[in-house]
Order: C-alpha cells, then structure tokens, then sequence
C-alpha cells in the first residue's frame, strides 16, 4: 500500500542531526552531530562565539577574524542512535578531508 504522507519536518528541525558549517573568509568547514535539532545546536555554536569558549572549534576558528557563514549551516542527515551519528560525522569527516 502507498502512502502520500510526508515528512512534515525539514531536516534543520528534526532531532539527531549530522551537519556542515563553512567559513565565509576562507575553506574551512565544522562537521559535528548532535541529538537536538540543527537550530538548536547553531544557537549553543553562537553563544560558545560570544564567549569565545575555547573548547568550540566554530568559537576558536572565529577568534582568527574569520566569519562563520550561518545561513550555510546544512543538515546532511539525521539518526536517533548516538553511535550512528558519531559514525557517521566521522564519515562526512573523512569525506570532506578526502575531497580537499
């Protein structure tokens, strides 16, 4: 049986994201994961900036007078299971060092 149901929630606002944020002022990008919402996640990524946390690499990277590009902020996927996003950012990972 088809079913026309849809996904209701873009992927930037499901749970247990899998994500890519790039630099503006140079190729530098941040993969990460995280079991909240992407939307969720940039808003911790902002304020660990203001105060210039240096256990963030997004807050350290800025801290070089590089401007992070928020609105590139993507989801690649999303997955409930801690284990599998840590395996899976590790592949994006890996695939974006591979790629340069």
């Amino acid at each position: 049986m088809l079913s026309n149901v849809k996904d209701k929630d873009k992927p930037n606002n499901r749970e247990g994201a899998v994500y890519k944020i790039k630099c503006s002022d140079c190729q530098a990008s941040y993969i990460g994961e995280t079991g909240r919402n992407l939307k969720t996640r940039l808003t911790g990524h902002k304020r660990a900036r203001r105060n210039s946390n240096a256990n963030n690499h997004i807050a350290v990277h800025q801290l070089t007078n590089h401007k992070i590009d928020w609105d590139s902020a993507q989801c690649f996927t999303c997955n409930a299971n801690y284990f599998q996003r840590l395996t899976l950012e590790s592949w994006y990972t890996k695939l974006r060092t591979n790629a340069s």
